[in-house]
């Protein structure tokens, strides 16, 4: 029997501290949450519980319980495929340590559900967000003009939320137009050239912000600082990815349409995609601005521009005339 069920609760902790290790704060809330779902699964009440008793299993009957899971996941209506997979995909992850630490020996084999990623690749489109900016400009204000940095980072430079919230004022150097982001999956951070337009946007939110260390952008909310009065830069609150997220949600729902910040990274990379060939570019040197592992995704972009399959469509129709 697996030497696992000798593992006091201190232990137990320090295995779930260790899984936690390495995450981005937004995949960590994806796991934890995903686990306590397989707990509830496993009618236990703790997840440490769960993952000992799961790991004194052999590979067989690990593997059936996994399948079983996924198959209750299956039929309830409200969990697509995707939600599917990443539950599987921290149940591997948490795996893939218990093997590191030679705890088991066994691997999970149960494959994930064929899920379409990428249905819209389109976004909100450039003449929404100039439509913004251009509302922001009449507007004026010391949010106005934040917001206008963060709505030119999206779109100019295909920024995620979480790269966006990360960002320092140590990050932007104007002498040079770069700034250095951390992207996603990485450790270190990479210099990204700032276009003129997005490079007077962030000058315009220095001269608000001033030249103190800390979050490039905090939020502006009454209230949202430790302290009444004068402040320093300590005192107010770094913009989190669920504020990002209000902000621009917020923007969309007074134009009547639905925008979302990875909408306009949607955006930032079509337009990135149809400039390689008029640039005389290759759609892997594009990756060099979205920044994507794999060139697949990219082609997802390209297809859904060319529209191969409308114009299929439309061609195999007119072999049909009415009369």
């Amino acid at each position: 029997m697996n030497e696992l069920i000798k593992v006091d609760s201190q232990e137990k902790k320090e295995l779930i501290e260790i899984f936690k290790t390495g995450k981005s704060e937004k995949t960590l809330k994806s796991y934890l949450t995903a686990l306590e779902d397989f707990s509830d699964f496993m009618r236990l009440s703790s997840t440490e519980d769960a993952i000992h008793k799961f790991f004194e299993l052999d590979g067989g009957k690990a593997n059936l319980l996994v399948n079983d899971y996924r198959q209750v996941l299956l039929e309830k209506a409200r969990n697509a495929p995707s939600t599917i997979n990443r539950k599987l995909s921290a149940i591997r992850s948490v795996v893939k340590l218990g093997r590191m630490l030679g705890l088991i020996s066994w691997q999970i084999e149960v494959k994930n559900l064929p899920a379409t990623s990428y249905k819209d690749t389109s976004g909100p489109g450039s003449k929404t967000i100039e439509t913004l900016i251009h509302q922001l400009r009449i507007a004026g204000s010391n949010k106005a003009i934040r917001d206008i940095a963060i709505l030119r980072l999206f779109h100019d430079l295909g920024l995620r939320r979480a790269e966006l919230s990360r960002l320092n004022f140590e990050d932007l150097i104007p002498i040079q137009a770069i700034l250095w982001v951390q992207g996603k999956g990485k450790l270190e951070k990479e210099a990204l050239s700032l276009p003129e337009p997005t490079m007077e946007a962030l000058l315009n939110w220095l001269k608000v912000r001033g030249q103190a260390g800390g979050a490039l952008f905090y939020s502006l909310d009454k209230g949202s600082g430790k302290n009444q009065g004068e402040r320093s830069m300590s005192d107010y609150r770094r913009l989190s990815g669920q504020g990002i997220w209000k902000i621009i949600t917020t923007y969309g729902k007074s134009l009547g349409i639905k925008i979302r910040p990875h909408g306009i990274r949607h955006t930032a990379i079509t337009n990135a995609v149809e400039m390689t060939e008029k640039l005389g570019l290759t759609l892997d040197q594009a990756m060099d601005f979205s920044r994507h592992k794999r060139i697949d995704t990219l082609l997802i972009y390209r297809d859904r521009i060319d529209n191969v399959q409308g114009k299929l469509a439309n061609a195999i129709a007119k072999k049909v005339q009415e009369k």
